[in-house]
């Protein structure tokens, strides 16, 4: 958090899933990035990883299917001015 006339916070989450079954699963993973309806209040230098595009709402989604064991990280951030 970086408090100036316009205060900047960085924010970064990292999501991990793993299968812990003895079977192959299928599913969605869902996160969403922050969207402002509000002019004074800007979200930008988003980065996600894997990649994918958010949706006007801001909302992600991965179809993922993990073996028996697998493991996935997903990081997401941005920065948010206000």
């Amino acid at each position: 958090l970086v408090r100036k006339t316009r205060n900047q916070m960085q924010v970064v989450f990292i999501v991990t899933v793993e299968n812990l079954s003895s079977e192959t699963t299928t599913f969605t993973l869902a996160d969403r990035v922050p969207v402002s309806e509000n002019k004074d209040i800007r979200v930008d230098k988003i980065s996600i990883t894997p990649q994918v595009k958010p949706d006007s709402q801001g909302l992600l989604h991965w179809d993922l299917t993990l073996a028996p064991g697998a493991k996935r990280e997903f990081r997401i951030a941005y920065q948010v001015e206000y």
